[in-house]
């Protein structure tokens, strides 16, 4: 399945990205300064910028360091060419639907993307980005950020088609664990996330990063699920 889809600017609110380190420019070297990082020029202008460690992109999570660099107006990155066939071992798929997304820029450049899996709901894609863990209740903050990438790119979908066919588009972040018990969205209210926190005996830290991960999925328009596998 090939998606094509706008972008034409980024509306998003970000609520768990790292601090960043500041460089100063003069001392500036690609291959020696943090992975994300911010370039002080100190003439008052600043930017952002975040690098690969290792070509193996599931491996090194440049995605993660892309979203610590967006509250910063002015960054520079570098994003990867797609993989279509492959599911990796930190996905869980209900649906073995993959497909191929190709966005297209206000400059008319085009950038390539796979989401881990697409359903379709009426005239509504339902674009899943998947991230698991066998070892731990939640997948690692670096997979998490990952997966939040895809969403602030989901978010910002103008004019999307499958051939001739245009669709409405609502991104999932979908975390999965053989650890968990139950099944947890952020269109749940208070009392299910209560019960789901019991059940899992969940710690201080793990239920605070749930309530961002939700506020941002609400704040963003996109859906957050937790569920065993």
């Amino acid at each position: 399945m090939n998606i094509y889809a706008a972008i034409n600017g980024i509306k998003y609110n970000i609520k768990i990205a790292s601090d960043l380190k500041e460089v100063n420019f003069d001392n500036f070297d690609i291959n020696t300064i943090p992975s994300y990082c911010l370039i002080n020029n100190n003439k008052g202008t600043n930017f952002a910028i975040s690098k690969w460690v290792s070509p193996k992109r599931t491996r090194s999570y440049p995605f993660e360091r892309v979203y610590n660099t967006l509250s910063v107006p002015k960054k520079v990155t570098v994003i990867p060419n797609r993989e279509k066939k492959t599911i990796q071992p930190k996905e869980t798929l209900t649906t073995a639907t993959k497909a191929t997304v190709t966005i297209k820029n206000y400059l008319g450049g085009l950038y390539y993307f796979t989401t881990d899996e697409v359903i379709i709901q009426n005239n509504t894609l339902l674009l899943i980005e998947s991230k698991h863990s066998k070892n731990s209740q939640l997948p690692s903050l670096g997979d998490i950020k990952d997966g939040l990438l895809k969403m602030i790119l989901y978010c910002n979908f103008e004019n999307v088609s499958i051939g001739n066919n245009k669709y409405k588009t609502k991104p999932v972040l979908k975390l999965t664990s053989t650890k968990l018990k139950g099944r947890l969205s952020s269109n749940d209210g208070i009392d299910e996330s209560t019960i789901f926190f019991n059940k899992n005996s969940l710690n201080i830290k793990q239920k605070e990063l749930i309530k961002m991960l939700f506020a941002e999925g609400r704040e963003n328009n996109f859906i957050i699920l937790i569920e065993e596998v």
